[in-house]
């Protein structure tokens, strides 16, 4: 989930009542056809609402521009109604402006058909050569919605229910089906999402994935400056956007108490070449387990982890798997797995942590295990690379 209390450490919180919200409300023609379409899903029925309206006074200080609609679905907790703006410029920080072309009564953002519907209309409505899909909101990685710490992403506090990765691919892939072409961009303004599990769920309907290993502050990604940068160097291409995203996300975070980040950028074309890897390489672990659980072990214990603390660094662990088994550092597919997820992970930035670019499920106590397996065995991951029965073996 972003993280609401370090956010408390880097900047106050505003006033729920400080912000309000133009009264306009207007339907819209078609647009001619730009070049980028950014379509963010704002989901502030949750602890996160003063924020919502924070990031979109945030995209207000640039705005649309000529190249690049910034359209916005937007929930918030206190709000009756669900909106969808096309972001305007405007010089007030403390109120959205942006005309409301479309006001709805309150939706379940937690329900991924309603992600499905608002990437339709809004790529109906504003088309564009390039798209970059952007789910706001708490995120947890692949887990499910068991307890209050394991919600998938785009908690609805109102319905509690959220969006699963499966759910998440379904959206994306619909998106996909109606521009014809992969969603160039999915990014993630949420905690814990950049895993191979999350990128192998919905490599079939996205180029670049982007977001964070780690836990998000409250104040998520730096809009203002982002976009600013975006059109300064008048970007076309996904692979930069996205590094500019990358640099201003660390930038905004650096030198601040408690504000220790992680972003990273993945091309989802190498999760194929890289789970295939991940298969060979467990299918050759398999063997040594029996005499090898505590040290396998100890090798996940030794990784780099995040919140979750299941939740590992994937090149932290294959280098503590070398140190741990000795066995390990002969075996080719391991360094097969490391220079697939070399090539995988096309920029990191970290500021005050360990991150490589993607983390990857490593429970350490069978508890954790057994209460997600079942779940797990439902991922794409798992059926592409069998690393559930890996990790069985090891902790049972």
């Amino acid at each position: 989930m972003r993280s609401i209390f370090t956010a408390l450490l880097v900047t106050g919180l505003l006033s729920l009542g400080s912000t309000q919200v133009g009264a306009q409300q207007q339907t819209t023609s078609t647009p001619a056809k730009k070049k980028w379409t950014v379509l963010v899903f704002i989901n502030g029925n949750n602890n996160l609402d003063s924020y919502g309206a924070e990031d979109i006074n945030e995209m207000e200080e640039v705005g649309s521009s000529a190249d690049v609609n910034v359209v916005v679905q937007w929930a918030s907790y206190k709000a009756k109604t669900t909106k969808r703006l096309l972001v305007a410029k405007d010089n007030d920080i403390m109120k959205v402006t942006s005309k409301i072309l479309v006001d709805m009564p309150r939706v379940d953002m937690g329900d991924y058909k309603e992600l499905t519907k608002f990437l339709e209309w809004g790529m109906t409505n504003f088309p564009a050569e390039h798209y970059f899909v952007d789910v706001w909101n708490h995120g947890n990685g692949w887990k499910n919605r068991k307890s209050e710490a394991a919600r998938n992403i785009s908690y609805d506090d109102y319905t509690n229910n959220s969006i699963t990765m499966p759910q998440l691919r379904m959206s994306l892939e619909a998106a996909q089906a109606l521009a014809g072409k992969k969603i160039d961009i999915y990014g993630s303004d949420a905690c814990l999402m950049n895993m191979v599990e999350v990128g192998t769920e919905i490599a079939g309907a996205v180029d670049i994935m982007v977001g964070s290993q780690e836990t998000e502050p409250g104040d998520g990604w730096p809009y203002e400056t982002w976009l600013a940068r975006w059109n300064e160097k008048a970007m076309t291409s996904p692979v930069d956007i996205a590094k500019a995203l990358t640099d201003t996300y660390i930038e905004s975070y650096e030198d601040k108490a408690g504000s220790g980040v992680t972003f990273s950028v993945i091309d989802l074309a190498q999760m194929g070449p890289l789970n295939d890897s991940i298969k060979a390489f467990t299918a050759e672990l398999m063997p040594m387990v029996a005499a090898e659980k505590l040290n396998f072990k100890k090798a996940i214990y030794s990784s780099a982890n995040y919140y979750n603390t299941d939740y590992v660094d994937l090149m932290s662990l294959l280098a503590q798997m070398k140190t741990s088994v000795a066995a390990v550092s002969a075996l080719q597919t391991g360094a097969l797995v490391n220079e697939n997820l070399s090539k995988a992970i096309l920029y990191n930035k970290v500021y005050d942590h360990e991150a490589n670019g993607l983390s990857i499920w490593a429970p350490y106590y069978v508890n954790t295990y057994t209460q997600s397996a079942a779940r797990y065995n439902e991922l794409k991951f798992q059926q592409a690379t069998n690393w559930g029965a890996f990790l069985s073996g090891i902790l049972k």
